[in-house]
């Protein structure tokens, strides 16, 4: 079982690289406690490469389709009988299967072909932008963590000017929840993921009058099962790309 002190950790990581990728806790997990179950939580956690597997190929006795613990800050509801496009994390199949078709028409190989030399550019810009004048880096502060927002924002075709205000959207409606503050936070999330709605619904409308060789025209180009997705629904959709991101 876990013990006070192995919990106690999961809120102690003392910066992004370790919140994003804690080894040390992963291994002594893994060794000590490979499958368990917290109540704090009423969660699961299970840490072996074998038994995750069996996890995850069995929907039928391990399912996604539960409800969450956090607040639903983004309305992940279906809609009229349609699929929740946010809502792949909780999804079994076949309804996961549908959800992941709708966000591959954003990646398509041609696509990614056209995009190469584009990330490249943003990823060789962030490495000079990385101080010579230290001994140590945080490779996650500087590129890890940037990359993917800038990434897509630029994908998204948004203009170069805003993608630090996406970088803080992205920060904030994804920031994990603490013991304290839980109010406000929600209160925080609920209003970034307003800003972004607003801010990108009317670059959707416009990209659907002038088509332009990025995610959003592709999205709005895709055909999903004979159906088109709707202005709403590519918004959803590029903000559940960039909480994937």
């Amino acid at each position: 079982m876990y013990t006070d002190e192995v919990m106690s950790e999961v809120g102690q990581f003392t910066s992004r690289s370790e919140e994003f990728f804690p080894l040390k806790w992963y291994k002594q997990m893994l060794e000590e406690n490979p499958v368990y179950f917290e109540e704090r939580t009423n969660m699961w956690h299970v840490f072996s490469y074998n038994k995750a597997q069996h996890v995850l190929k069995n929907y039928e006795y391990f399912s996604s389709n539960v409800p969450s613990s956090e607040p639903d800050i983004m309305e992940k509801k279906k809609e009229n009988g349609s699929l929740s496009v946010l809502g792949i994390n909780e999804a079994d199949p076949p309804d996961h299967r549908k959800i992941r078709s709708i966000f591959s028409t954003a990646f398509t190989p041609k696509s990614i072909r056209t995009w190469e030399p584009r990330i490249k550019q943003i990823a060789q810009e962030l490495v000079a932008a990385i101080p010579r004048d230290k001994e140590e880096i945080d490779l996650v502060h500087y590129l890890a963590s940037p990359l993917p927002a800038y990434v897509i924002t630029d994908l998204f075709g948004v203009p170069l000017e805003d993608r630090e205000q996406f970088k803080e959207w992205v920060n904030l409606i994804f920031l994990p929840y603490g013991k304290e503050g839980k109010a406000e936070l929600e209160k925080q999330k609920r209003a970034a993921v307003k800003a972004y709605y607003n801010y990108i619904f009317p670059i959707v409308m416009e990209k659907r009058m002038n088509p332009k060789e990025d995610m959003i025209s592709d999205l709005i180009d895709a055909d999903i099962e004979g159906d088109k997705l709707t202005d709403d629904e590519i918004v959803k959709i590029t903000m559940a790309l960039l909480g994937a991101g």
